[in-house]
């Protein structure tokens, strides 16, 4: 398969620092569906390590319109606390105001001024979706 790079990102790729993002704009999926594309592209759900990346991704959706986006975060039973894919903590804190309200996976919401939002429903619930990979 041949791809155009474009300053270290493939042709639909957006880069921000040494990674690459693909903001989904006309496909929704569950958020295990989301996971599983995002991987068929050699990537993951996004993880936002720091602020200055979550201002970058509030700022690209408000730009891109929509109304959600999912993260890779969701529950983690085992840990008794919201957890990013990989198992690792969230170190910082992009909730929404009176967030989580529940336990399930993680999105960016607009009608909460693109902060992030707990939701119960990862199997079903289609959403637009963040996947992120180091840049070439």
């Amino acid at each position: 398969m041949n791809f155009l790079y474009i300053k270290g990102c493939e042709s639909g790729w957006d880069k921000y620092g040494d990674k690459c993002y693909f903001f989904s704009t006309t496909e929704e999926r569950a958020w295990q569906d989301s996971k599983l594309l995002c991987e068929s592209m050699n990537a993951n759900l996004v993880k936002v390590d720091t602020d200055q990346e979550h201002t970058f991704m509030r700022d690209k959706l408000i730009a891109l319109g929509g109304d959600y986006a999912w993260i890779g975060a969701r529950y983690n039973a085992s840990a008794g606390e919201y957890r990013w894919i990989d198992g690792s903590e969230m170190r910082i804190d992009g909730w929404a105001p009176g967030k989580p309200n529940n336990q399930g996976c993680i999105n960016y919401l607009r009608t909460d001024n693109w902060l992030w939002n707990s939701h119960e429903d990862c199997h079903y619930t289609p959403c637009s979706f963040i996947c992120e990979k180091k840049a070439c």
